[in-house]
């Protein structure tokens, strides 16, 4: 037993007197395995964070621009230093391109004047098939006392019925509306002009609704023949007129409330568009309306 312990201590001598780098391979076989160090994060939550999968299955999703994945979070800070555990990892989206957007510009600038030429059109296609306002043309003579009759054939009772005469200094006109004189048994025939640059007129004549004849005298008409046009017009389609004012009106509205709309929508590229137009639309829309009353009003086509 002596010689057994003497040779234990001989061996712990031994190796108590080797130097820390003589290292054996019998040394290296003793020792335990040990797993490889794990990649930690500074700034660490708690054990309830998971760190995503960045297995190869999963880098695909990782790698997409349209993708953005965040590991579940239910945890807080721990505070420990000594127990820092993987912490959630955010990918963000890959940012879209911005585009100029000149198209929604352009759009701003053409879009009204093609609203407006759309319903130009329309209302001449619909005033040039309407037949509420006829007119004829009628040749008079007078004879050597200034008189003139003749007859007349509006198309019914409910039309007015309106002529001009033009003479050198002054001017005759009947001017007859069935709402406006009611159930009158004649209108009378004016003669008007302007004498030391004051106005006056005289009642020369009569047009009777009843029967449409037409009559009256002026010294200065004696032995002169004349032609005119004599206007007739159905006043019960007068609310046409009145639609079409509305819609005059309506369309400033419209374009104004078209341009807050693009702005507070966020389309700041249309919202300039329908902007730049107006510069177009201070020289065209005067015009635009002045044809469309000439359309109505005045006759045309």
């Amino acid at each position: 037993m002596l010689n057994r312990s003497l040779g234990t201590m001989s061996e712990d001598d031994a190796s108590a007197s080797r130097a820390f780098f003589d290292i054996t391979a019998e040394d290296v076989n003793q020792e335990s395995p040990s797993s490889p160090p794990q990649p930690i994060l500074v700034g660490g939550f708690d054990a309830g964070f998971s760190s995503p999968d960045v297995s190869p299955a999963s880098t695909d999703t990782l790698e997409s621009p349209q993708s953005a994945t965040v590991a579940p979070s239910t945890g807080h800070l721990s505070g420990q230093i000594s127990t820092l555990s993987g912490g959630g990892l955010a990918f963000a989206p890959a940012m879209e391109k911005k585009t100029q957007g000149w198209g929604r510009f352009f759009i701003g600038v053409v879009a009204p004047w093609i609203v407006i030429g759309f319903f130009t059109l329309l209302f001449i296609f619909i005033e040039s098939t309407n037949e509420y306002e006829t007119s004829e043309n009628i040749s008079f003579s007078a004879d050597e006392n200034g008189t003139v009759n003749f007859q007349l054939s509006p198309p019914s009772p409910s039309h007015s019925v309106r002529f001009y005469v033009s003479l050198t200094e002054d001017n005759i006109m009947m001017d007859y509306d069935p709402y406006w004189n009611g159930e009158a048994s004649s209108v009378p025939v004016i003669q008007y002009g302007y004498e030391s640059s004051r106005y006056r007129e005289t009642s020369i004549g009569e047009y009777t609704p009843s029967t449409g004849e037409v009559s009256f005298t002026s010294v200065d008409l004696v032995n002169q023949s004349f032609e005119t046009d004599v206007w007739y017009h159905d006043e019960d389609y007068a609310g046409e007129d009145g639609a079409a004012f509305v819609f005059s009106c309506c369309l400033p509205i419209l374009y104004l409330g078209s341009v807050i709309a693009a702005f507070v929508r966020g389309e700041k590229r249309l919202g300039w568009g329908l902007l730049t137009s107006l510069v177009g639309g201070a020289f065209l829309v005067p015009l635009v309306f002045l044809f469309i009353a000439w359309v109505i009003f005045g006759g045309g086509f």
